[in-house]
């Protein structure tokens, strides 16, 4: 069904099931996807710009085996409020999964999407979530390419987040350049 279609269906007040993370109340993977695609599809149309940008909560794990599962459901929760708040309204904050997110930037070019990042970063770690205290994240940020798909530009920022992992965590990283 179209958007427009599903607004009328008597389904509509379900759609959102569909498109949320149950647990944090963003966006999930499936409606990211989507935006993501339909992203493409206005670039390859009228380019412009566009960035992603990864962060994976650090030690997560950790915070799970020594506080428990209902406190790491809890960090989860305060830092998709934490970074929400930050975000433009053009932003798409999504739960890829587990402690995996993504930020959609359209319209947003390489230094703005790592500056956004930055300011996330900070927000993220400016203050202590209790019971646990600081929680950090590791960051990648990726801007499209002409000529490049999906795979590609997610593939970049999923890089960025390992060199930041690789590099002691808690950073944010930006895509390595074509030499």
């Amino acid at each position: 069904l179209s958007p427009q279609r599903l607004s009328s269906s008597p389904l509509f007040p379900y759609t959102a099931l569909f498109r949320s993370d149950s647990l944090t109340g963003i966006h999930n993977r499936r409606y990211f996807q989507d935006r993501l695609k339909a992203e493409m599809v206005r670039l390859n149309r009228t380019s412009g710009n566009l960035s992603v940008i990864m962060l994976d909560i650090d030690h997560f794990k950790r915070i799970n085996d020594q506080h428990g599962h209902a406190v790491g459901d809890g960090v989860l929760q305060e830092l998709c409020k934490r970074i929400s708040q930050r975000l433009r309204r053009t932003d798409v904050f999504c739960r890829l999964g587990g402690e995996e997110f993504m930020v959609l930037c359209p319209h947003t070019d390489g230094e703005q999407a790592y500056s956004l990042a930055m300011e996330l970063w900070t927000s993220l770690r400016s203050a202590p979530m209790e019971p646990v205290g600081i929680v950090t994240a590791s960051f990648g940020v990726a801007s499209w390419r002409v000529d490049e798909g999906i795979d590609g530009l997610l593939l970049r920022a999923d890089s960025a987040v390992y060199v930041a992992k690789q590099a002691g965590r808690d950073r944010v990283e930006a895509e390595r350049l074509r030499a």
